[in-house]
C-alpha cells in the first residue's frame, strides 16, 4: 500500500510538471508576433521608391556641392547631402582642437569628395571629377588669354562660365583660396585648373588642351 502511494504521489508531480510545460508553450504559440506596423512598412517603401526614382538622392552632386560652403556644420551637410560620411582621419590636438576628414559618396565613376572640420565646422571641401555637365569646355587659345591677376567675372568672360570647385578654403579669411577645373578640348581627359585668392587668379595649369 506505501508503494502505491509513493507512486501516486510522483505520478501527480509528473502530471503537474506536464501540465505547466503545455501551458507554457500553447501560450509562445499564441502569442501574437512583433510586427512593424502599417506606418513603418508603409515609410519604407515610400524611401525604398524615393530613392528608385531619383537615385542622386543619397550622394553628393555638383548642385549639393555649391550649397555646402566652409563654416558649416557635419550634421547641416549631410542634411544637403542626405548621407553620413565616412570617417578618416581624426586628430586632436593638445589644445583640445578637433580636426576630422570625411569622406562622402559621389555621382560619378572613380569620383572622390573629401570634407575637413575643425571642431565640427567645414574648414576645407576637395572633390575629384565631380563635374557640372553644363560647364563650359575651355580651349588651349582661352587658356593662354587668362593672365594672373585676372578677377573670377574677367575669366569667366573668356571661358564661357565658371567651372567645377575643385577645392575652397579659408573662406572668409584673407587667405581665401578657390580652385576651379575645366575639362578642356583637346585629347582624352583633357583639363585645366584655375586658382584664386580672394578673387584674384593666382596661378593656372593645364593638361591636354588644343
Amino acid at each position: 500500500m506505501k508503494k502505491f502511494v509513493k507512486f501516486g504521489c510522483f505520478g501527480f508531480i509528473a502530471l503537474l510538471v506536464l501540465i505547466i510545460i503545455i501551458a507554457a508553450f500553447t501560450v509562445k504559440v499564441n502569442a501574437p508576433h512583433s510586427r512593424p506596423s502599417s506606418d513603418t512598412a508603409k515609410e519604407s517603401e515610400e524611401k525604398a521608391t524615393e530613392e528608385q526614382a531619383d537615385p542622386q538622392k543619397n550622394v553628393l552632386t555638383e548642385k549639393k556641392l555649391n550649397k555646402i560652403n566652409n563654416g558649416m556644420t557635419y550634421e547641416q551637410i549631410v542634411q544637403i547631402i542626405g548621407t553620413e560620411g565616412t570617417l578618416i582621419t581624426e586628430v586632436k590636438e593638445k589644445n583640445d582642437s578637433l580636426t576630422q576628414i570625411y569622406q562622402f559618396p559621389t555621382d560619378g565613376f572613380l569620383t572622390n569628395a573629401l570634407f575637413t572640420f575643425h571642431n565640427n565646422k567645414l574648414s576645407n571641401k576637395d572633390q575629384i571629377s565631380i563635374q557640372d555637365e553644363n560647364a563650359p569646355q575651355i580651349t588651349l587659345e582661352q587658356f593662354n588669354q587668362i593672365q594672373n591677376g585676372m578677377t573670377l567675372e574677367q575669366v569667366t568672360d573668356i571661358v564661357g562660365g565658371e567651372g567645377s570647385i575643385l577645392s575652397e578654403y579659408g573662406k572668409g579669411t584673407d587667405q581665401y583660396k578657390i580652385v576651379y577645373t575645366y575639362s578642356g578640348q583637346g585629347r582624352l581627359g583633357a583639363n585645366a585648373r584655375l586658382t584664386f585668392q580672394n578673387n584674384k587668379l593666382v596661378s593656372k595649369s593645364q593638361n591636354g588642351l588644343k
